[in-house]
């Protein structure tokens, strides 16, 4: 490269080379050519042999020599990167063509540092050769400063920031290892407007085999939610409503985990925030529907 790339793309990977591959090729077919990918290897299976078949300067990969976590692979991400731009996107995630484009694009035409597209969540399920999608639902969300402190409803590949706001509130909290992009975006916004481009340019995939959210992990998703809470009680602390709803969501959340019914409390719970918003989800919190309880 002749001058510094406007994006960096940073990609965690721990042992799913195939998932990975269809990552990094999403990355590769971006309209805007101006961007490096780099790859944070945490310290899983070898993936030389993958980087040099793809045969693309713009990959830049590197190895942990110990498993760190993701939250640690995207700051080691970010040190490395040298882009204007930062984004992320998960290893078994993808980007559509524009995603790059429409994203700085926005940013590079107006005020704003912090921009996030909608994107589709697809369903797959396994049909015992290989994970094939069913559906896929839309994403979409205005951004609330106030409903950022209940949940996060910004998928973490949805979005771009300049590098420089990392300067100003910091990379991601290594002391998490669940839920650090959500931590990560509530410092943003207590800082910086986050935009909403209300097209679809990315893909995240959930999956009901445990691949992405095993059952052994949905209390330490529980313990993370309840540190958020408790770090950030004071940007709630004079509005009750805020207090209540993340009381609920924190008792919903636990019994949901210790019985073991996460995913479909998960798509259900979704569908509702789409259909009634915040203020909805709290009326029917009031009613002592059987979802969260």
């Amino acid at each position: 490269m002749n001058s510094a790339p406007r994006v960096s793309v940073i990609i965690p990977t721990f042992n799913r080379s195939g998932m990975l591959e269809e990552a990094i090729k999403s990355v590769l077919a971006q309209t805007m050519p101006d961007f490096e990918v780099i790859v944070v290897n945490d310290c899983g299976g070898d993936l030389r042999e993958l980087i040099s078949r793809l045969d693309d300067k713009r990959i830049k990969y590197l190895r942990n020599e110990a498993n760190q976590g993701p939250t640690a692979c995207r700051n080691i991400g970010i040190r490395e990167s040298i882009g204007k731009y930062i984004a992320y996107l998960d290893d078994d995630d993808i980007f559509y063509p524009e995603h790059l484009q429409t994203l700085v694009g926005f940013l590079e035409s107006g005020k704003y540092k912090v921009a996030y597209a909608d994107s589709y969540r697809a369903l797959q399920v396994f049909d015992g050769q290989k994970f094939k999608i069913k559906r896929r639902d839309i994403v979409s969300f205005e951004f609330d400063p106030e409903r950022i402190l209940i949940d996060n409803a910004i998928p973490i590949q949805s979005v771009v920031h300049e590098k420089s706001v990392l300067d100003k509130v910091g990379s991601f909290d290594k002391s998490f290892r669940y839920l650090e992009d959500w931590e990560l975006w509530i410092r943003i916004s207590r800082e910086y407007e986050f935009a909403h481009v209300k097209e679809v340019t990315s893909e995240f995939r959930w999956r009901l085999d445990g691949s992405n959210r095993t059952s052994s992990k949905q209390m330490e998703y529980v313990k993370a939610r309840e540190r958020i809470y408790e770090k950030y009680k004071s940007y709630a602390g004079e509005k009750p409503e805020i207090l209540q709803l993340q009381k609920k969501t924190l008792n919903s959340e636990r019994k949901q985990a210790e019985t073991g019914n996460w995913a479909k409390k998960e798509r259900i719970k979704l569908m509702i925030i789409r259909l009634v918003g915040l203020k909805g989800l709290d009326l029917l919190y009031r009613m002592k529907l059987k979802l969260f309880n």
